[in-house]
């Protein structure tokens, strides 16, 4: 171990050696390098937050998103008294929760405006599995049209507009000019729906949603459920089907008096998977869009080291003759092309995080409402496992022609003018390459 380490830094230093003479490829391959694995880091960065890593919520995977389609209607929102019979008649989920967003006015301040809110059942918050950082939440007699006026603040208007007074429960503050008492405060970081600063009990009436059967009078709701611990989201699709069939039955007359069609159909799926449906697509594409430029810099790096390669055959051919391996001339071509690759995977690793933190302070409106950005040590761990993979990659050409030399051949000639027929033929297979690459795309 301790000789193969001794030859692996006497090839770096080597390499750096080849490389001070030739500063122009240095400098190509680390700006090419740069753009294309920054590129890389930032969306991955994105994809991570957005697609990979799980919802700060506990036991995320285990939350589905309820949902109900009648022929072109919306598929994230459902009808209380659906809600009421999943809630109450389904054998796989733990809790069953409604909720819809809201705007209230913030009154009997300075400065009134508008805040961001939601109603929420009881149970909103145990599905979420977010423990309240001060007091409690809704208790079972404070929901529905008559329950008493009361809300539960979120921590950044907790934090940031009451100063982080412990001493807040109990305390009133003016919605839409009725005064609501504070019973709690959410957690720090918990954000749900997306911006709610304020969660107020629903007003759904239970007993009047449950006897509007021979009208079906849509009170629109979100629904959101947590699964059993052994339950999958298979299980979960096969339990709404069941619900879809009776529900379809129980209200068959009306569907075909109304404009309801009995193409009703209930679906539940992973919230993680509901929230990103709509940016998925087009992260996926775009991830596509970058892994392609930086494929087509590797096979521009290969062809500029192959054509280096080629130049010196007759240098290679020297120390093949004075003893040298041809393992050990591949292992020095593959060490050149990580030395050239490390300066540019720093600094893509820094335009990355830059482009990563911009894009999190801008927020476009498409990732608005997803979790922050962030660059965390698995992402510097994708972008350096992909930089010393593109090393291997744009190296592996000009090692399989340096492996490939015929002495006696090269050191009577050198030049490209006498190139040999396998780099030859290797350069034009990368210049095909290279030109197929988008037009495939």
């Amino acid at each position: 171990m301790t000789q193969f380490l001794q030859s692996f830094v006497e090839d770096i230093v080597y390499s750096v050696r080849g490389l001070r003479r030739d500063p122009f490829l240095a400098f190509a391959a680390t700006i090419t390098l740069a753009v294309s694995i920054g590129a890389n880091t930032a969306v991955f960065s994105i994809a991570d937050s957005i697609l990979i890593r799980p919802l700060p919520y506990p036991n995320s995977g285990r939350i589905d998103w309820i949902s109900e389609r009648a022929g072109p209607a919306r598929e994230d929102i459902a009808v209380a008294p659906d809600y009421y019979q999943i809630r109450d008649q389904n054998r796989i989920f733990e809790d069953v929760a409604e909720f819809g967003p809201l705007t209230l006015n913030w009154t009997g301040v300075e400065r009134p405006e508008q805040l961001d809110a939601a109603s929420a059942s009881v149970s909103f918050f145990r599905v979420m599995g977010a423990p309240p950082l001060l007091g409690r939440y809704f208790a079972r007699d404070e929901e529905g049209p008559k329950a008493p006026p009361v809300v539960v603040l979120s921590y950044a208007f907790w934090h940031n507009r009451l100063g982080s007074d412990a001493h807040v429960l109990g305390k009133a503050i003016a919605l839409d000019r009725l005064p609501r008492t504070i019973i709690g405060v959410a957690p720090q970081g918990f954000d749900f729906p997306h911006g709610a600063q304020l969660w107020i009990p629903s007003a759904l009436d239970e007993s009047s949603q449950r006897t509007i059967s021979a009208t079906r009078l849509i009170f629109v709701v979100s629904i959101v459920a947590r699964r059993k611990p052994d339950v999958t989201p298979q299980h979960a699709a096969a339990e709404m089907s069941r619900f879809t069939l009776l529900i379809r039955a129980q209200y068959a007359s009306e569907f075909r008096k109304t404009s309801f069609r009995s193409d009703l159909t209930i679906s539940a799926a992973p919230l993680q998977q509901h929230l990103t449906g709509q940016v998925r697509p087009a992260l996926l594409m775009l991830t596509g869009a970058v892994s392609l430029v930086l494929l087509i810099a590797c096979v521009n790096l290969a062809n500029l080291l192959l054509a280096r390669a080629i130049r010196r055959r007759r240098e290679l051919a020297v120390r093949l003759a004075i003893g040298s391996s041809r393992s050990r001339i591949v292992r020095q071509m593959l060490t050149e092309s990580l030395v050239l690759a490390l300066p540019g995977g720093v600094v893509g690793m820094g335009l990355g995080w830059a482009a990563a933190r911009l894009l999190d302070a801008v927020k476009p409106g498409i990732l608005a409402r997803y979790p922050p950005i962030a660059v965390d040590l698995r992402v510097l761990a994708f972008t350096a496992v992909l930089t010393l993979a593109t090393s291997l990659l744009f190296g592996m050409a000009p090692a399989w022609s340096a492996g490939g030399i015929h002495l006696l051949e090269a050191l009577k000639s050198a030049g490209l003018a006498h190139s040999p027929a396998r780099g030859a033929r290797l350069r034009r297979v990368l210049v095909v390459a290279e030109l197929a690459i988008p037009s495939c795309c």
